[in-house]
């Protein structure tokens, strides 16, 4: 089977999950379905963890965990800002120019060291948790709430491991996404 005939439905329904997920529109009061659905109902959110995972496991080492364990602390960490008020101008331009940073990081499998990797992670993290609990109202629920956005984001991270270890071992071509990347 040609490697397009699976990659670009997969690439669509990626695409596409946002607009078909769209759990925006559940609220903190909706715990931990709200918070496990959160993640999906972006292509901020999705690329960044994607990526993140894919970047850990083409680094391999300890990159492999710390990149990993790094982004959802600091996720978690993003979140706790947000919930004690602190507030954060122009916080959505940043998450989007982090998902460009970490989508090219990623797909290039940039080898930096083991700090700055991390330091990376930490930034990014923080924004993206930040942006998935800000002005939602503090409430006993919300603790439900980023519970089930951490599962839901360390899913991702492992599902762009997953697909990091796939390109690496079956097949040369998807091998070669690091090749077609450093043309850009």
């Amino acid at each position: 089977m040609k490697m397009h005939h699976v990659l670009y439905p997969a690439l669509g329904l990626l695409l596409g999950a946002p607009g078909i997920a769209d759990a925006h529109t559940l609220g903190p009061e909706a715990g931990i379905v709200a918070g496990l659905l959160h993640p999906l109902t972006g292509p901020d959110h999705l690329l960044t963890l994607l990526a993140a995972g894919f970047w850990a496991q083409r680094l391999g080492g300890t990159a492999r965990w710390s990149i990993p364990a790094t982004i959802l602390t600091a996720l978690l960490a993003g979140a706790l800002l947000a919930m004690s008020g602190v507030v954060w101008a122009l916080v959505e331009p940043a998450v989007w120019c982090s998902v460009a940073v970490m989508t090219w990081v990623g797909l290039r499998g940039t080898a930096w060291g083991l700090v700055p990797s991390c330091s990376l992670a930490t930034a990014v993290g923080i924004l993206h948790g930040y942006a998935h609990a800000a002005g939602l109202p503090v409430e006993r629920t919300l603790v439900w709430f980023t519970a089930g956005m951490l599962v839901t984001s360390a899913t991702l991270v492992v599902i762009g491991m997953s697909l990091a270890l796939a390109a690496q071992t079956a097949s040369p071509r998807l091998a070669g996404i690091k090749v077609s990347t450093d043309r850009l």
